[in-house]
């Protein structure tokens, strides 16, 4: 974590591979360094760095303190076209993940997904839009 946190562009980038693969194995590992990698998510960092870090988020539970900044940054990282697909499809399952705890929630990010699943062009996007939205209607 050390390397992966660290303000070196290119340590941390190769480093978020490896962290990658615990997180994929063992997210709860992570939980200890919930805070300092929201952070990171707020700080120029290479892409690698903060698409692994969605990634374990989608396996946390977070600190009632960070949910709703998490909320909000995951939000900005879905609604933005200008953020590589991988921050989308990843902060999506995040939103929905967050709607299974608190459900008034939904009727703010049902109509964000729509849009999105509406005027996205990238296939991966929209097909997570697809399966996110059965999800919520669960909810």
């Amino acid at each position: 974590m050390k390397y992966f946190l660290c303000d070196e562009y290119v340590v941390a980038q190769r480093a978020a591979f490896t962290v990658s693969l615990i997180g994929q194995k063992h997210p709860e590992l992570f939980n200890k360094h919930i805070h300092s990698m929201y952070l990171k998510l707020n700080e120029p960092v290479h892409d690698a760095v903060i698409r692994c870090i969605l990634q374990i988020f989608q396996e946390l539970e977070f600190p009632e303190d960070l949910e709703g900044m998490i909320f909000d940054n995951c939000m900005s990282f879905l609604i933005s076209p200008k953020y590589p697909a991988a921050f989308r499809v990843y902060a999506m399952n995040i939103l929905v993940n967050f709607c299974e705890k608190y459900p008034e929630l939904k009727t703010e990010l049902k109509p964000v997904i729509l849009d999105v699943l509406q005027t996205s062009e990238l296939p991966s996007v929209t097909s997570r839009a697809k399966r996110e939205l059965k999800r919520l209607e669960k909810i």
